[in-house]
């Protein structure tokens, strides 16, 4: 998550009047079929029908397909039903089994560190003070908290958080402001998440920084549509959208995590929950790994990732994956008048990003670094 923020950060700076006009991504669902791809079904290493199949609806093409044999990824805009939503996908193989993907991503703070990473760590169930004491409040912060109002603030804020912003009198010109700014954002992160983890979806923030107020909530089931054509995923999306209401399935890991990142022209602190399963997709092991964002401090209401990896083959030992990387999430950047002038900027920018996200990931994977 935290290389795709970092190679989406160049989306929300300001964008050059002159910048080229693409065409419109095709929508998924009239995506025309890819005449003669280059790995037939039956063919090694070929992309498993499922895979084959919804990169068919999202309109990938024979150059799409091209590409993956050559070792390179391909990324594709998904039509989404909301205009304030981002969706992409992409895919990439990457000379590596499924269980490398697995043992990275179980060291997620050290997977997930690295340049453009200002703070990061694992939240505890429950949540523990000492669980959010590396992380760093930028400065940019600080100012958009000391004029923080409900319905006029410059990050998203519930009113509870607001409401206790005004009454916990921080000296905003005191020397210790940094300190006592930084602690009031580590407590509300960790109240949040104690009652997400305790109440379930009923806790989602309620962002009162615009008006009206933007629950996220209700928008969840949004962020899934689409990504539930692929195998195994309807059980998670269930307890996504259902969480504290039914159980965990048997052999379904769960964590949450904290992030602050370099991201556009403010840094990001965001707060991540995420769900990670072996998968059997057409007859091969591989795994699941989905992780909603519950929390963001600028740019973003929500955001959904889904990374499917599979094995490139139905062997025992796989030398190869694929890996398929599905984003959603809903952006304050594509709402209003900017929205209007960038958004279709925006999307393409958040596709070629995606690219570079892919080719990013397979090279820590494949080489460790």
């Amino acid at each position: 998550m935290r290389r795709l923020l970092v190679c989406l950060g160049l989306v929300f700076a300001p964008l050059a009047s002159n910048a080229p006009n693409a065409p419109n991504a095709p929508n998924a669902p009239n995506a025309p079929n890819a005449p003669n791809a280059p790995n037939a079904p039956n063919a090694p290493n070929a992309l498993p029908p499922t895979l084959r199949a919804y990169l068919k609806g999202a309109g990938f093409t024979e150059r799409d397909y091209q590409l993956l044999e050559t070792g390179h990824p391909a990324a594709r805009i998904i039509d989404t039903p909301e205009h304030d939503q981002l969706g992409v996908v992409a895919v990439i193989r990457v000379n590596a089994p499924p269980s490398r993907f697995a043992a990275a991503y179980h060291d997620i703070v050290t997977f997930e560190s690295g340049k453009g990473v200002l703070a990061m760590g694992l939240i505890s169930t429950p949540p523990a003070a000492s669980d959010f004491a590396s992380l760093v409040l930028p400065s940019s912060d600080i100012d958009d908290l000391k004029d923080c109002r409900s319905g006029d603030c410059s990050i998203n804020l519930s009113s509870t958080a607001i409401a206790r912003l005004r009454a916990s009198g921080i000296n905003w010109s005191g020397p210790d402001v940094q300190t006592t700014a930084r602690g009031f954002v580590q407590q509300m992160l960790a109240t949040y998440v104690a009652a997400y983890q305790r109440l379930g979806n009923s806790a989602l923030v309620v962002y009162h920084d615009v008006t009206p107020p933007m629950p996220i909530g209700p928008r969840t089931p949004q962020l899934f549509a689409d990504a539930t054509l692929l195998s195994g995923l309807p059980p998670i999306a269930s307890y996504f959208t259902r969480y504290r209401q039914e159980p965990l399935a048997d052999g379904v890991e769960e964590f949450f995590y904290w992030q602050v990142v370099t991201f556009g022209m403010k840094p990001v602190t965001r707060v991540n929950h995420v769900l990670m399963t072996p998968l059997m997709v057409d007859d091969r092991q591989g795994f699941l790994l989905v992780s909603r964002m519950i929390y963001a401090s600028h740019y973003f209401r929500d955001g959904l990732e889904v990374r499917y990896i599979v094995p490139a083959d139905r062997s025992t030992a796989p030398r190869a994956s694929y890996l398929l990387c599905i984003s959603r999430s809903h952006s304050e950047s594509l709402t209003g008048f900017k929205g209007f002038l960038i958004g279709g900027t925006v999307r393409r920018r958040v596709r070629d990003s995606m690219t570079r996200y892919a080719a990013d990931v397979r090279q820590t994977i494949e080489t460790g670094r």
